[in-house]
């Protein structure tokens, strides 16, 4: 197998890691919270004014963390 191709139940490395190397196992325990984050983005930019402040994300960080 060469260095670039990845075995098939390895997770795809996200082209934002610029090439860095993330191993499949690590990897499996990051992608569920960067799905959270995601979410949390998502819903921060469309529920939350601009004057919103830190105790404004804690609680939608809180909310989609259930």
């Amino acid at each position: 197998m060469s260095a670039t191709t990845e075995p098939e139940n390895t997770p795809a490395q996200p082209a934002s890691l610029e090439g860095h190397t993330v191993p499949p196992e690590r990897m499996a325990q990051i992608l569920p919270h960067v799905r959270t984050l995601s979410q949390a983005a998502r819903r921060i930019d469309d529920e939350l004014p601009f004057q919103a402040d830190a105790a404004d994300f804690v609680k939608v960080l809180e909310t989609e963390a259930r």
